[in-house]
This record gives structure tokens, sequence and C-alpha cells, in this order.
């Protein structure tokens, strides 16, 4: 069966557009699954780092990110066809994978990449908190790569999406977690997760709010959940001597290999 998929595409800087192309689930090579998306989630990060052309590699042709791009981070959806050897799936299928912002695409199932794999899901899990998994596996680095004791102070700077998850996630470690943002809506978002601890100040004014809840020393842990390299000075210093900083942002892990800081483990972790 011959279908017209619609999907957007980033041809240049500054620029998205709807595309068609036809499929045709009869035609799937082996390994192949046809999947059809009820919803997607956009990264505020990584996808607007390449829509603003704020990412290297988005004129280097054969990288990652190159132009023309095919934006996508997260989706749920159900197959509509497989191809030979697919054991696993079948038409019918409700599914959550990396998928790509369109109606219908093709997911090559045989790549040991984990944004090739397509999970089932159960048909009356809601479309919307399902397809946020996608950003809950962001968050879930943080505490996966720390070294968290019960106990321990975290710091997370930036509320949104990727930086509330990683809270509540130190938060069930055992930690004691101050979440900070300068947006208060994101930090009234963060109390009524359970983060009792939250600072809505300026960035110029965040390093002392730690340290004087702190009594001087720093958070064993701060969390980097912005995705920019200029939040990284204040994790640095609102973290205690020989602590760990943890990087959830793509954008500042070049920063952090070129010129690293002493007495403190850096973790990258996006």
């Amino acid at each position: 069966m011959s279908m017209t998929a619609i999907y957007a595409l980033m041809p240049e800087e500054g620029q998205l557009t709807l595309e068609q192309e036809s499929l045709d689930s009869a035609a799937l090579i082996p390994g192949r699954v046809l999947v059809e998306a009820e919803t997607t989630v956009i990264s505020p990060g990584t996808e607007l780092s390449v829509f603003t052309a704020a990412t290297p590699g988005v004129r280097q042709p054969g990288k990652w990110n190159a132009y023309p791009f095919r934006p996508g981070y997260g989706l749920v959806g159900r197959v509509v066809a497989t191809g030979e050897g697919v054991q696993h799936l079948s038409a019918g299928t409700r599914v959550f994978c990396f998928g790509k912002h369109a109606s219908h695409q093709i997911i090559n199932t045989t790549s040991l990449k984990p944004m090739t794999k397509l999970f089932p899901i159960p048909e009356d899990f809601p479309a919307d908190p399902g397809v946020m998994l996608r950003m809950a596996l962001v968050a879930l680095t943080g505490p996966q790569v720390s070294e968290v004791d019960p106990g321990d102070t975290v710091a997370v700077f930036g509320l949104g999406m990727v930086g509330n998850l990683a809270a509540q996630l130190y938060k069930a470690a055992g930690a004691h977690v101050i979440g900070l943002d300068t947006i208060p809506q994101r930090c009234e978002i963060a109390r009524q997760c359970g983060i009792e601890t939250v600072l809505d100040v300026p960035p110029e004014e965040q390093v002392a709010a730690i340290h004087a809840l702190t009594d001087g020393k720093g958070a064993q842990i701060t969390v980097e959940a912005v995705g920019h390299s200029a939040v990284m000075p204040n994790c640095a210093a609102a973290c205690a001597d020989f602590g760990q900083v943890v990087l959830l942002g793509r954008r500042v892990r070049r920063m952090l290999l070129i010129s690293p800081l002493p007495y403190a483990k850096f973790t990258c972790a996006g």
C-alpha cells in the first residue's frame, strides 16, 4: 500500500518546512518497520541548536546534523507494516521510539544504535506522557553517571523538562536537591513535583545562595540542565571541593574538554 508521508525539514539555518514523500508498505526490505505517528516531542536543546546553527556541523556534509536536516527526538505511534525478519513487532503494535517529526516513517531495526529501536507500549498508555519518556531518558543519565549517596546535596541548574525530571530522580536516590531557575513558573512546577528547595534568583546570585544553604561547602553534585555553556561557571563555583559537575547539555561538551577546572570531577551526560 502506497501512502503520502508528511515530514519536517530544516533546509537551512532558521528555516523549517513541511515536505512530502511517498512510502510503500509492501516494499519494505528485511528489518524495516513502517510507523505511523500519534505524537512527537521536540527537544528545545538539541533541535533548537540545529535550527539556529548553534551546534557545529550543520554546514558540513555527512555530519549527523548537516542541512538539510530532518528533525526528530521521540515518537509514540503504531506499526503499520514490517519487513521480513522483524519478530518482536507486528502491524498494529503501539510503540515508543526515537522517531522523526513525520506522519509516517521507515525505521531500520537492524542497527545496534538505541535511536533505531522500537519499544512496545500498552494501548491505554496516554501518548503525551508516553512520548516524554524521551526527555526522561536524558534526565536519567544524570543520576546514572553520578556518584550520588543518600544525604548528598545536589544542585540542579535549569528546571525545564529535563532538569525537573533529573531533580526528581536525584531526590528519589536520597539526595537533598536544590533546584534553580530564573523563570518563576518553572520553579513553581518543580515545587509541585516535590522539590522542596527551589531558588528563583538571577544567575549572579545563584552561587552565593547555594553556599548559604550548605554552610559555605557547596553541593556535592551540580547539574547543568540548561544546555548552554554560560551556566557551567556557576555549576563549577557552586560545587564542593572534589565534588562532581554533571553536564546534561550537548553544547557545553567541547568547552569542557578544552578547559576542565580543577578540584571537581566533570561528567558529560548529554
